[in-house]
């Protein structure tokens, strides 16, 4: 792994700075998946954070996380990320620091967790079993298989089927699905509803399981950007982190303010909104929870080789 200090950068801004707008901010096109692990910068931008900074945030929200990797430094400035594509992206030739993280699910806080019409044991009894999922890809997609080998049920004795989480509720009541992968603020109405939770989060279970406990948490909501770019422009990148942290502070402070931006920002219902945990944020990078992703997806035979880490990068802030 290799530190990316802001103390051993040349130039407060270098040729591949943005052109600052009429006001004085300098725009800062930003990608983020909406959900509760992004709610810090709803938050600094509704109440100026960002601007306070001089920056001017240009969002762009979407699901499209493996594309956003190779549009760093071109199309986008600071794109979100997650450790199964993080250093996957890597090893495919694409040059990313890491810049910031916002939550770690835990034991304490669970993330991502599986939702049942019929209580479990263990794993084991999800065999032969339709799993209703978001996507068929990425993070807790991949904790889940890996965690159904460990528990010794081959990948063609169940079956994992995309569909929302808001489709989650309707197709286990019917039977269409037996099990769904739920997350927060979701899986509150499920057990409302009568199913069962599982009361682990997917992917931290799967870190500890490949890690031998060493890895105890998991985030699947990260910043990133192009080397380069952030060689160029560190005062950006300081004046991003600065904002976020105003927005992780608020947040703290005053959760019922956040709870609002939330509801307003994802349109929820007022119940959606009450069931939403409100988690604990933290922008420190956790290095050591993108090789025990890595351990996952080649367990899986999703990925092959030996993981990158002399070319893991880690932005460190000035003081």
């Amino acid at each position: 792994m290799l530190a990316v200090s802001a103390l051993t950068l040349s130039g407060c801004g270098g040729s591949d700075a943005p052109s600052k707008n009429a006001d004085g901010t300098q725009p800062l096109r930003v990608t983020m998946v909406p959900g509760v692990s992004s709610l810090p910068i709803k938050v600094a931008m509704e109440k100026g954070y960002f601007k306070d900074e001089g920056l001017e945030i240009d969002l762009t929200e979407g699901l499209e996380v493996s594309a956003w990797q190779s549009a760093a430094g071109k199309q986008f400035d600071i794109v979100f990320t997650n450790s199964a594509v993080y250093a996957p992206s890597l090893a495919k030739g694409l040059d990313n620091t890491l810049i910031n993280n916002t939550t770690n699910a835990s034991d304490d806080y669970v993330s991502i967790t599986l939702a049942t019409k019929d209580k479990i044991k263990s794993l084991k009894d999800l065999k032969g079993k339709r799993i209703g999922a978001p996507t068929l890809t990425g993070l807790t997609a991949e904790s889940l298989k890996y965690l159904m080998a460990e528990a010794g049920v081959k990948p063609t004795e169940y079956e994992i089927v995309q569909m929302p989480y808001s489709s989650h509720p309707d197709n286990l009541k019917s039977g269409n699905i037996d099990a769904a992968l739920t997350a927060n603020p979701y899986y509150g109405s499920l057990e409302r509803a009568g199913m069962n939770l599982w009361g682990k989060d997917l992917a931290v279970e799967a870190h500890k399981e490949v890690s031998a406990g060493k890895v105890t948490t998991a985030s699947s909501s990260m910043y990133a950007a192009n080397t380069k770019w952030v060689q160029d422009n560190p005062d950006l990148v300081n004046a991003w982190l600065d904002g976020l942290q105003k927005g992780v502070d608020d947040v703290n402070k005053d959760e019922a303010g956040a709870r609002a931006v939330l509801q307003k920002w994802l349109k929820m219902p007022d119940q959606l909104a009450k069931d939403a945990i409100i988690p604990e944020y933290t922008l420190e990078n956790t290095p050591a929870q993108h090789e025990a992703t890595w351990n996952v997806l080649k367990a899986n035979g999703t990925i092959k080789g030996d993981y990158p880490e002399d070319k893991i990068k880690v932005y460190e802030p000035k003081d």
